[in-house]
């Protein structure tokens, strides 16, 4: 019995085998593929302020021909100079990861990059990590040369004699083409005023799935006149007879302040351009000889170098770009530059003087001098402080500042917001007083929250509108900002953070006005924040967008 066994078993399973082979339990089919996430881009050099893109791959396929995987994404985190805290980028897997613009050269990683699903770690890249190299790839240029009638009228602009018109031209090369940006001012000979003749341009923004050409916003160049220097000038050698028999032909040198970043992070280093042009026609003798100029900065920033190099507090001299003299003939162009960071969050203004002297064949030399000014904000980390208001107001007239405040950081933040400013029942005589609301605002913000104050003010002047934000530090926690608002008759320099109002706009309902700021100035807002984690989500916009 014990050696039957095994056969009667044996014997059972192949007849229960029989019988199942009749009846299909269940079936199904399993698909198997090679997954895998690649960076094709390892590493890419762009410039500031241009946006770049990191190229990956899935199971070896790019873009379109890249399989689909419902819940598979590809995720890296962004680091470099100026980042606080990583940015984490995500994008389909073996498509691009979107780089925005950094304002700040230096080298940045987009570094462990995976795969996920959902919440769930499913592979690492192959290679992890991508370079970013961000260079001064936007090389500037200024030139400067008068118009002639025919130029002006090819143009389509009438202008009368009694106005000289220069036309400045902004060059830039990138991707080894130059881009040339014209664009013509008016300076009246009586009163020295520079006004840029202004011309309907339409904006259009581009498809979202752009990549080039870039969106960037060109630097602000200040334009001013180089003017004969009011103080007495003495040539060495020279009698009183000759003083008084002087005869001082009146140079007209037209000259530009250019500041590629006039919006810079806290501790950030930002340039600041002279440059100067002889715009004497080509082959006749005037010069301008011993130009130097002297930069002045409030404590809020500090002067790192000079271009020309000098000893710190010493004038720069300005220089001949093609041959490197310190004179200009006709038609030559120098240049100096300085190099500035920001210690403290504001708008702060800097102030250059430039001097030098005019000298011609046959005429006696004249001293030249000129000061041109312009405002820089430094941002705060966590905050995003813009303002919009009417360009110019008349004496009497009742007009709003609005200013925005936007939480750019990832927590919930509590600022209080103090504008100076007197009431108009306790001090109507002052330059611009407030018609109600309180001299102070607290106001909390939960991240990437935009709130506008909307301040009523009434001016005894008639002049320029003005607005900017003071420093901020803390105080019992919080952030404290100090506002100052008002009316300048002479013209205090536009702080790049304003929204500047058409002056129609004084003619709209109020209520309207105000429901359309609201996007206005979130959208500005955008535009003008430095990059942080909580901003980096926001859609690319630009100023002129706005």
């Amino acid at each position: 019995m014990t050696r039957l066994r095994p056969a009667f078993l044996a014997a059972v399973l192949m007849m229960a085998a029989a019988a199942w082979a009749d009846a299909e339990i269940t079936s199904a089919s399993l698909e198997i593929r090679g997954v895998s996430l690649e960076i094709d881009t390892v590493a890419v050099t762009t410039g500031v302020d241009i946006p770049t893109t990191i190229q990956t791959k899935f199971g070896g396929k790019k873009n379109d021909e890249a399989p689909v995987v419902e819940g598979l994404l590809a995720v890296g985190d962004l680091t470099g100079p100026g980042l606080g805290s990583p940015i984490q980028l995500t994008t389909a897997p073996g498509h691009r990861f979107q780089i925005p613009g950094f304002a700040q050269k230096g080298l940045y990683y987009l570094q462990n990059v995976r795969l996920m699903n959902g919440s769930e770690f499913v592979l690492p890249a192959t290679p992890s990590v991508a370079t970013v190299t961000v260079a001064d790839l936007l090389q500037t240029s200024v030139t400067v040369r008068q118009l002639t009638p025919d130029e002006l009228r090819a143009r389509g602009i009438s202008l009368d004699g009694r106005v000289d018109v220069y036309e400045y031209s902004f060059t830039f090369l990138i991707d080894g083409q130059e881009v040339r940006i014209p664009f013509p001012v008016v300076i009246d000979p009586r009163t020295h005023e520079v006004t840029p003749i202004r011309t309907e341009t339409p904006f259009n923004l581009p498809p979202l799935s752009q990549i080039r050409p870039p969106r960037w916003t060109p630097p602000d160049i200040i334009p001013f006149e180089f003017p004969p220097d009011p103080e007495p000038f003495e040539e060495e050698g020279a009698t009183p007879q000759q003083e008084r028999n002087r005869v001082v032909q009146r140079p007209r040198i037209p000259a530009a302040l250019v500041i590629p970043n006039s919006l810079a992070v806290l501790h950030q280093f930002f340039g600041v351009i002279l440059t100067v042009s002889n715009g004497a026609p080509g082959g006749s003798t005037p010069r301008l000889e011993d130009i130097n100029a002297t930069i002045k900065v409030p404590a809020a920033l500090r002067s790192i170098k000079s271009d020309p190099a000098v000893a710190f507090g010493q004038p720069v001299p300005l220089v001949d770009v093609a041959n490197g003299v310190t004179f200009l003939v006709a038609q030559a162009k120098g240049e100096a530059g300085w190099t500035l960071e920001g210690l403290a969050p504001g708008t702060h203004t800097v102030e250059i003087e430039v001097r030098g002297t005019y000298r011609e064949e046959g005429q006696q030399p004249v001293r030249l001098r000129g000061t041109p000014r312009a405002t820089i904000v430094v941002h705060d980390a966590r905050f995003n402080l813009n303002f919009s208001h009417p360009d110019a107001v008349r004496k009497g007239l009742d007009y709003s500042t609005y200013t925005f405040i936007t939480n750019t950081s990832a927590a919930q933040q509590t600022i209080r917001m103090t504008n100076g400013l007197p009431a108009c029942d306790q001090s109507p005589g002052a330059n611009v007083c407030r018609l109600g609301g309180a001299a102070s605002d607290e106001i909390t913000l939960a991240a990437g929250e935009m709130r506008m104050i909307e301040y009523k003010l009434r001016s005894t002047i008639t002049g320029r509108v003005f607005a900017t934000a003071g420093t901020i530090g803390n105080e019992n926690l919080s952030a404290a900002v100090q506002l100052h608002m008002g009316v300048s008759e002479t013209g205090i320099p536009l702080s790049p953070a304003t929204l500047i109002l058409p002056h129609y706009a004084q003619y709209l309902s109020p209520s309207f006005l105000s429901a359309q700021l609201q996007l206005l100035g979130l959208g500005y807002s955008v535009a003008t924040a430095p990059l942080t984690e909580t901003t980096a989500k926001f859609p690319r916009v630009i100023k002129t967008d706005v």
